[in-house]
């Protein structure tokens, strides 16, 4: 590839990721992350076939390759986890962090999850 199409690519890849070197960086970052998410569905698939040391059966295989949907079935929740480390700390009166959101503002699951935290602290033997 020549230069200078190499170099009109990296311009459009920038623009895509959010413009200029930041932008890139940042799109670089987000990439490696979720990259490292890719085999996320093994989690769902049984040791005894994710930790054979020979070849798989057929059924086997079949059952592996259901590792690519399960990963991503696992993007809502994954969305979800994201949603509520970021707002776990929010308070309905705004003197919550890190964004200082009142009631309205808050992403309408946090309330539910407020709840069912008091639920789960309320049947613990402390």
């Amino acid at each position: 590839m020549s230069r200078g199409r190499n170099a009109e690519y990296n311009k459009k890849v920038e623009e895509g990721a959010g413009g200029g070197k930041n932008g890139f960086h940042i799109f670089i970052d987000r990439i490696t992350f979720a990259s490292a998410l890719h085999d996320i569905g093994k989690v769902g698939i049984q040791d005894s076939i994710l930790l054979k040391p020979g070849p798989l059966t057929q059924n086997e295989f079949e059952t592996m390759k259901t590792h690519t949907t399960l990963g991503g079935s696992s993007h809502a929740a994954i969305q979800l986890a994201e949603s509520i480390a970021m707002n776990h700390h929010e308070r309905s009166d705004g003197k919550g962090y890190p964004r200082g959101l009142k009631r309205e503002d808050t992403p309408r699951m946090e309330p539910v999850r407020k709840i069912l935290v008091i639920i789960s602290s309320c049947r613990k033997n402390r």
